[in-house]
């Protein structure tokens, strides 16, 4: 008995690159309406931030205030190569479009150092972390530059990401996998 050889499946494609198209949107989206608007991923995103400061608690305040920004950014770039390394196309997209989102909410975050128009969790209060550390190093006057690079940056992580699951996708061997398996 002879096996047919696996074909390419033109409606599994859709569906995924649709999958995929849409994180991206969500997470673009997302990033040009912020901080005016406050979105599901912004109730994870402040949870990760704020354990990243106790992550990073015994190095000194340099290195704890910055953990919260740091850990927030990182934690799906970690979980970015891991799908990567899978060929995972769809989670791939996501984990780098919400790094690429959180790289702009952190330029956001930087750009507020001066104006102080954010609220901060802990209220008038708490520290405001990129105030600290732009007026720690002596650049707090290029905040809103740094920020706003930063916001950039982001935009164009979450694009890329996109890119880069759509390569990922094209390049797939046909399986006889779920149409719905991503």
């Amino acid at each position: 008995m002879t096996s047919q050889p696996e074909s390419f499946s033109f409606k599994r494609f859709i569906l995924r690159f649709t999958m995929i198209a849409a994180v991206a949107w969500y997470f673009l989206y997302a990033a040009t309406h912020t901080p005016s608007g406050w979105y599901f991923i912004d109730n994870v995103d402040l949870v990760i931030h704020e354990a990243g400061h106790v992550l990073f608690a015994l190095f000194g305040t340099v290195v704890y205030v910055f953990g919260g920004s740091l850990t927030q950014v990182l934690l799906p770039v970690v979980f970015l190569f891991a799908f990567l390394k899978q060929g995972s196309a769809l989670f791939a997209t996501v984990m780098g479009s919400w790094a690429g989102y959180n790289l702009v909410n952190v330029g956001v975050y930087m750009a507020d150092s001066i104006p102080l128009k954010l609220p901060i969790l802990g209220g008038d209060e708490s520290m405001h972390d990129w105030l600290y550390l732009f007026f720690h190093f002596g650049i707090l006057s290029s905040s809103p530059s740094i920020g706003f690079a930063t916001i950039v940056l982001g935009r164009l992580v979450i694009l890329l990401s996109f890119f880069v699951g759509t390569v990922i996708l094209l390049e797939e061997k046909p399986s006889s996998a779920s149409l719905f398996e991503v």
